[in-house]
């Protein structure tokens, strides 16, 4: 159990220091769903919000829909995160995965969906289950 615990903690702090050291000059481009994100000012201002991400923990209800929400830096590294919209209020939570499915963490966001609303690009404002939309956010 400890020994999970301690799994679990490593990797929610890496996830906060992938996004605490994104510069914006290293980004060539950010994915959210099938939108990209390439103008180098946009970019800026999502990478700021990104890297002063609040520490955060989802609870059952809080979440809209998730979508994919990748940063691909010139170097070719890719960080490959979900994005979902706060169902209570203003923010979104950025969602980190392993590969194998393992959630390496949470964090909050509550200028995302503003920026990404300029940009083009609007997050999901309901939790669908089954086909059926659950709980929206207010807009």
């Amino acid at each position: 159990m400890l020994a999970s615990l301690a799994n679990l903690t490593l990797r929610e702090l890496r996830f906060h220091s992938d996004l605490s050291h994104l510069r914006a000059e290293a980004v060539e481009r950010i994915e959210i769903g099938s939108r990209s994100v390439t103008d180098g000012q946009q970019i800026a201002e999502i990478v700021g919000v990104l890297t002063h991400a609040e520490w955060y923990s989802l609870r059952r209800g809080d979440a809209a829909d998730r979508v994919p929400f990748a940063v691909k830096l010139a170097s070719g590294k890719e960080y490959d995160y979900e994005a979902t919209r706060y169902q209570h209020g203003e923010g979104a939570a950025i969602v980190s995965r392993s590969p194998s499915g393992w959630e390496n963490g949470q964090v909050f966001c509550r200028q995302l969906p503003a920026l990404l609303a300029k940009t083009g690009v609007i997050l999901p404002p309901c939790f669908t289950y089954f086909g059926q939309s659950q709980h929206c956010a207010a807009d």
